[in-house]
């Protein structure tokens, strides 16, 4: 297994999922539907981004945020700095952020890919400002986008990779 690697445990899966459904649930109920960016269920969107989320949580060693309802803007907190871990339903992609993300902006983004599910390959961190720029607006079809591609992140949280 690579060294960049984590897999969640059966229970934790089950943990997810209950957690991904919740927030599905809630922002159904609240009449927050999301966009069509994916041939995926909005449910197992959720679900997958709670999973990555709680591999990065696992991964670093810190606390993952279980909030079900109004979702605060980032994911989780390492080193002082707040994290908003973005993932993919595919086992290769580029890090993606929405432009909403950047009036929430977290401090710092991490790339997490299901390797295969519920394994995940921690791809690497970007800092917003190095996010939010106009080199990585983009239109992918479905409106403003950022993009990075797995090259430009760097493993180390709150570093710059050299361009």
């Amino acid at each position: 297994m690579n060294h960049r690697s984590v897999t969640l445990t059966p229970h934790e899966v089950k943990i997810a999922e209950w957690v991904g459904g919740q927030r599905h649930t809630w922002n159904t109920t609240a009449g927050r539907t999301g966009s069509p960016r994916s041939s995926s269920t909005s449910e197992q969107i959720h679900v997958m981004g709670f999973s990555a989320e709680l591999a990065f949580c696992k991964y670093f060693n810190v606390w993952p945020d279980f909030t079900i309802g109004s979702h605060p803007t980032s994911d989780a907190t390492r080193w002082g700095a707040t994290v908003d871990i973005k993932t993919r339903m595919t086992p290769y992609g580029d890090m993606l952020c929405l432009h909403r993300d950047k009036e929430m902006a977290a401090n710092v983004y991490a790339l997490l890919l299901p390797d295969p599910y519920p394994t995940f390959k921690f791809c690497g961190f970007a800092r917003a400002e190095e996010i939010f720029t106009d080199a990585h607006l983009t239109n992918l079809g479905h409106g403003p986008t950022y993009l990075l591609t797995e090259d430009e992140l760097t493993l180390t949280q709150g570093a710059t990779k050299p361009r």
